[in-house]
C-alpha cells in the first residue's frame, strides 16, 4: 500500500527556498528542474533562518562555517568536498549517536510534515492510549477525508499496537484517526497532547493539526525537528520495535487477523535503516531515516537524515543515500553546526542494538573519499 496522500483544497503555502538540481555524485536524481531562484516551491509555510545559521565567520583557526552555492551549510576543519547537490527543498544531517548536526540546508524552514507526523502520533499514543482501549471505531475514523487506509471495521475495537503498526508500516490514515479517538479524553485532547509532547521534545517549529499529517493550514515541521522526533521514537520502548518491522498482523480484538506490509522503499533497500516516509501534494516526498554506516575511520555511526520536499520517491531515496555516503566519507572532518536535544531515554531500537554489537575496525583514514563511500556501502544494505 503506497504512502500517497491527497492534497486538501484550501489555502496555498508561501514557499521561499529552492535548490539547484545538479546531479549528485553517486546517485544522479532524475527529477524535474527546480524553480528559478526566488520563485516559489511547494509546501513551505515560513522561511525564517535563525541568526546562528546566518553566521558565516571563521569560528577558530581550523574550523569555519562553509557554504556551497546553493546555501547548504556545513562546518569542517579542512578543505573537503561539499555535500552533494540533491533534489530536496530542505534537509538536515546529524550524527544520532552524539546528536550533532553536521550539515543542513534550510533545517529550520517550516514545511508540511505529511505522514512523518505519525511518529509523533505514535509517541503520544504510547503514553495516552491503553494497550486494549475500550474505544470502538466510528464511521468518521474509518473514512478520513483522503483515505490511504488499512480498512477498519466500524464498531470494532483495535489494540493500540495494531493501530500503531498500521500507522507506521502502510501509513494508514484511518488508523491514525482511530488512535486519536482512542484517547480517554477524545480526539481534541489527543491533539493537544501531541503538541505538548513536541514542545517537550524540543521540536520548536512543529505544530500538529491532525493525527495523520494530511495537509492542513497551520501544520508544520522542519528537517531539524524530524531528526529530534526520530531520535525520540528510537528511544521509546513501545514505538521503537515498529521502526524496523517489515510486516505485522492486523485485525480487531478477538477477530481474524491479516498481514500488513511496510511501504518504505528506502528501508526495503537498506535493511539496517529505520524511519518514516510521508507524501502530500503540498509537502512533496518527505523521508526521515537513521542509517548505520561505517565512516572513513572505520567506526560504525548512526547517521540521521531528514529530507523534505523531494519531487518523487526515487529522488527522495537517492538524495538521502547520497547525503549518508557523503557524511560517512567526511565525518572525521566535520564539526557540529549545532546539537539536537538529548534523547528522552536510552536508544532501544533493534538498529541500535545491532550497531552496539559491531566492533570498530580501527581502519586508517582512506586516501580517497571513494574508499569511505565503499566502507559506508558495506553496512548500508
Amino acid at each position: 500500500m503506497s504512502d500517497m496522500l491527497g492534497f486538501r483544497r484550501s489555502r496555498t503555502f508561501l514557499p521561499v527556498l529552492v535548490l539547484s538540481l545538479a546531479p549528485a555524485a553517486l546517485f544522479p536524481p532524475a527529477a524535474p528542474a527546480a524553480p528559478a531562484a526566488g520563485q516559489p516551491g511547494p509546501g513551505v509555510v515560513t522561511g525564517e533562518r535563525p541568526a546562528a545559521e546566518e553566521a558565516g565567520a571563521v569560528l577558530t583557526r581550523r574550523t569555519a562555517i562553509r557554504r556551497t552555492d546553493n546555501r547548504t551549510t556545513y562546518r569542517a576543519i579542512a578543505a573537503t568536498t561539499p555535500p552533494p547537490a540533491v533534489s530536496l527543498a530542505t534537509w538536515a544531517v546529524a550524527d544520532l549517536d552524539t546528536g550533532r548536526i553536521l550539515a543542513a540546508h534550510g533545517q529550520h524552514v517550516r514545511r508540511q510534515p505529511a505522514s512523518t507526523l505519525k511518529l509523533l502520533t505514535s509517541l503520544t499514543a504510547a503514553r495516552r492510549v491503553p494497550a486494549e482501549p475500550a474505544h470502538r471505531v466510528t464511521w468518521a475514523e474509518a473514512h478520513p477525508e483522503f483515505c490511504i487506509c488499512v480498512g477498519l471495521d466500524v464498531g470494532q475495537r483495535y489494540a493500540r499496537d495494531s493501530l500503531m503498526a498500521a500507522m507506521l508500516l502502510p501509513s494508514a490514515n484511518d488508523a491514525a484517526e482511530a488512535m486519536a479517538g482512542s484517547d480517554r479524553r477524545g480526539r481534541t485532547a489527543f491533539l493537544r497532547a501531541m503538541n505538548r509532547r513536541a514542545e517537550r521534545l524540543g521540536m520548536t517549529r512543529t505544530r500538529a493539526i491532525n493525527p495523520h499529517g494530511l495537509t492542513a493550514y497551520g501544520a508544520s515541521s522542519t528537517a531539524r525537528d524530524l531528526l529530534v522526533l526520530l531520535r525520540a521514537a528510537q528511544a521509546d520502548a513501545v514505538v521503537a520495535p515498529f521502526l524496523g518491522m517489515r510486516t505485522a498482523s492486523f485485525g480487531p480484538l478477538g477477530r481474524e487477523t491479516r498481514t500488513i506490509t511496510r511501504s518504505n522503499s528506502y528501508i526495503d533497500r537498506f535493511r539496517r535503516a529505520e524511519g518514516k516516509t510521508g507524501y502530500t501534494s503540498a509537502a512533496g516526498y518527505n523521508l526521515v531515516v537513521a542509517h548505520p554506516v561505517r565512516d572513513a575511520l572505520g567506526n560504525v555511526r548512526r547517521i540521521g537524515v531528514a529530507a523534505l520536499g523531494a519531487p518523487s520517491r526515487d529522488a527522495s531515496n537517492r538524495s538521502v543515500a547520497a547525503l549518508v555516503r557523503w557524511t560517512a566519507a567526511h565525518r572525521h572532518l566535520l564539526r557540529p553546526l549545532g546539537a539536537l536535544p538529548a534523547a528522552p531515554g536510552p536508544v532501544v531500537s533493534r538498529q541500535s542494538r545491532w550497531v552496539a554489537a559491531q566492533p570498530p575496525t580501527g581502519a586508517p583514514e582512506p586516501a580517497e573519499s571513494g574508499e569511505g563511500d565503499a566502507a559506508a556501502e558495506s553496512l548500508a544494505g
